[in-house]
């Protein structure tokens, strides 16, 4: 039995900007790091700025600090689910066929 994954968009990401809550975007996932802030060795503050957006450019940037291969692994374990896209996202009262024969 395979696992499904929630497909988010990118409006629905950026609602989550706060302490409590607080999601980012890498590549086509979505990260709920709300449970890491306080341990982030940079502090809070700067994973809050991008809170609600990307953080691809951000965690590879070397004038801010270019992240380790354990950062990435570390941040698997936050995955909530994937971003989605026009292609992707099921809106209410629709219904779509995939190529492996699901139907959401």
């Amino acid at each position: 039995m395979s696992k499904r994954i929630r497909i988010y968009t990118t409006e629905d990401v950026s609602r989550h900007t706060t302490l409590s809550s607080c999601w980012v975007t890498r590549g086509s996932k979505v990260y709920d790091v709300s449970a890491f802030l306080p341990d982030h060795p940079g502090g809070d503050d700067l994973i809050l700025r991008y809170a609600g957006r990307a953080v691809d450019d951000i965690m590879r940037s070397p004038d801010e600090h270019e992240h380790s291969d354990s950062a990435y692994e570390m941040l698997e374990e936050y995955v909530v689910g994937r971003l989605g896209n026009d292609d992707s996202i099921v809106r209410e009262g629709q219904l779509r066929l995939f190529r492996n024969g699901f139907i959401t």
